[in-house]
């Protein structure tokens, strides 16, 4: 009758790992507050105040709180919902729930649960995109705003969200412009299917567009998901010119052109269309890579895709062409080089001859061939020497100590077995 007050401190453990709960009870005129509650663990910790007052059948829940995960990027939660018991159910009304995260980006949740219905309206508020801590993007600017419906039941819930960005663009007059795009992406589950899709437009630069959708089974309770891929839908459209990209942060010292048009679509696992890229070109500055022309057409068979044809130069007299396809009996791609200056740097220029092949699965590609260096210059006089291993932690004064450099290794994503034959070494 007079109430609580406590302390609680409780140690725990779940496999390998451990953590800590503590609070601060009081508890009076069924009232319950748990003041400065705090949850610490290797990976994140939670910090705040949580009140809960009862009546009959009902209980009020006010929420004030933080999360701080092991990169220290701290998430305010700030909410206020009423959870009604009655006759063996139960609803839970979110009157509102507030998550904001990197001190920017605010998300706010509202609407009822209950066994048999669910109504969740979720809204994220508009932000500019430089503002997301992602490296790269404090370079661009830009609108987001998003939103997200749950409707159904636990047991047949129906989902749709969206994001939105508009006017995406360079940010920095030190940066060349980049063209501004827009583009949305919208997904969730509907009768049974999940789906997807996007649209990317630039007035002046094209479009791209792609959508699917794939039978699923879904539930909250009892939680289920299993997707049925064999029911996989799928379409993609594009008449786009690939210099919109070429000021991504991914993109960073190189050059990439030329016009994508694809109209492409599977169904029953069974594609059809084509795709083509005309006028390419690509350069990668800092590895000495030059490909120019670049003209390729991939027509869709019923077991995959097939090159119609694909080639390009090395922007002199050498060039490169591309046969066979992929699809699902794997790969079977062939690259022919006819004298390709494949490599151009201030230290050394190859050119290449020789066939390379490319077989076996996606996920482990199997590359075979030989190839002829024609011709490679090599520039002592532009070589920068690289400097020696620096030992950290290592004592130089102390003689017994021993420094020990150890790297693991991956093994490659691809088998290997290409012959090379040398050509004369120019100085």
């Amino acid at each position: 009758a007079k109430g609580v007050v406590g302390r609680v401190v409780a140690d725990l453990k779940e496999g390998e790992q451990t953590g800590r709960i503590s609070t601060d009870l009081h508890y009076a005129a069924r009232h319950l507050q748990l003041r400065e509650f705090e949850f610490i663990s290797a990976d994140f910790s939670a910090a705040g105040n949580l009140d809960l007052a009862f009546s009959q059948g009902l209980v009020e829940v006010d929420l004030d709180s933080s999360f701080v995960d092991a990169v220290t990027n701290r998430y305010e939660l700030n909410g206020k919902a009423a959870v009604a018991t009655s006759n063996k159910t139960w609803a839970v009304d979110i009157q509102t729930l507030d998550i904001r995260g990197w001190e920017r980006i605010a998300f706010r949740l509202a609407g009822k649960l209950t066994p048999d219905e669910v109504n969740l309206v979720g809204d994220l508020a508009q932000f500019d995109i430089g503002q997301f801590p992602m490296l790269g993007l404090s370079n661009f600017t830009g609108t987001v705003n998003g939103q997200v419906w749950i409707s159904g039941s636990l047991e047949n819930p129906q989902v749709v969200a969206g994001l939105e960005v508009a006017r995406f663009s360079s940010a920095k007059a030190t940066l060349d412009e980049l063209p501004e795009v827009d583009f949305r992406i919208v997904g969730g589950m509907v009768d049974g299917q999940l789906f997807g899709s996007t649209m990317m437009t630039n007035y002046t630069r094209g479009y791209l567009s792609a959508d699917f959708s794939m039978p699923c089974t879904f539930s909250f309770a009892p939680f289920n998901y299993v997707p049925q891929p064999e029911g996989f839908r799928g379409k993609l459209n594009a008449d786009l010119d690939f210099g919109v990209f070429n000021k991504l942060a991914i993109l960073e010292n190189q050059l990439i052109e030329g016009r994508l048009e694809a109209d492409l679509a599977v169904e029953n696992q069974v594609p059809s269309g084509y795709l083509k890229l005309i006028n390419g070109r690509y350069e990668h500055y800092d590895w000495g890579l030059v490909f120019r022309d670049l003209t390729a057409e991939l027509e869709a068979i019923r077991t995959g895709f097939e090159f119609r044809h694909a080639s390009a130069t090395d922007g002199y007299n050498g060039g490169l062409s591309m046969s066979g396809g992929f699809g699902r009996d794997g790969l079977d791609v062939h690259l022919k080089l006819d004298a390709a200056k494949v490599l151009t740097r201030p230290e050394v220029e190859a050119q290449v001859s020789g066939q390379l092949d490319l077989t076996g699965s996606a996920s482990r590609p199997e590359v075979t061939g030989t190839l002829v260096i024609d011709r490679a210059d090599i520039l002592l006089d532009n070589m920068v020497s690289t400097k020696p291993l620096v030992l950290t932690d290592f004592d130089a004064h102390a003689p017994t100590n021993t420094a020990v450099v150890s790297k693991k290794r991956k093994p490659l994503p691809f088998g290997m077995d290409i012959r090379i034959e040398p050509c004369l070494l120019y100085t």
